[in-house]
């Protein structure tokens, strides 16, 4: 009985949470927002995503700022494109690879699943 009035408020919660849709991908249009705006709402939207904890966002936020940091500087490299893109692949996996100290394998996995279409590996052509 317990069990299922414990279901019963999840499910009016996820009712009740607000929804945010936007036509664009708001993660593709950096150029005025700085590596902190970007890890803290990539950081909500997972979280949503893979119901991480309060450790685990904190943790996720700071990882996910680190590594944009990382993008930009890249990005502002004076470099082929090929050679800037081979570069932010590297980055992507060493990202994922830092990422799953922080989160649980379902959570893990469900990122990797959500990471490519949230986190594209994209270069800015100058």
């Amino acid at each position: 009985m317990k069990l299922q009035y414990l279901n019963f408020l999840l499910l009016g919660f996820l009712f009740l949470a607000p929804v945010d849709i936007n036509a664009q991908d708001p993660y593709l249009q950096t150029e005025n927002k700085t590596a902190e705006e970007i890890a803290i709402a990539l950081t909500r939207d997972y979280q949503a995503e893979l119901g991480m904890t309060v450790e685990q966002g904190s943790k996720f936020r700071q990882k996910v700022e680190e590594f944009q940091i990382r993008r930009q500087k890249i990005d502002k490299m004076d470099l082929p494109m090929p050679e800037k893109m081979v570069l932010m692949k590297k980055l992507s996996r060493q990202e994922t690879a830092e990422i799953a100290n922080i989160l649980t394998n379902p959570q893990l996995r469900a990122y990797k699943r959500l990471k490519r279409s949230m986190q594209p590996e994209q270069v800015t052509i100058n």
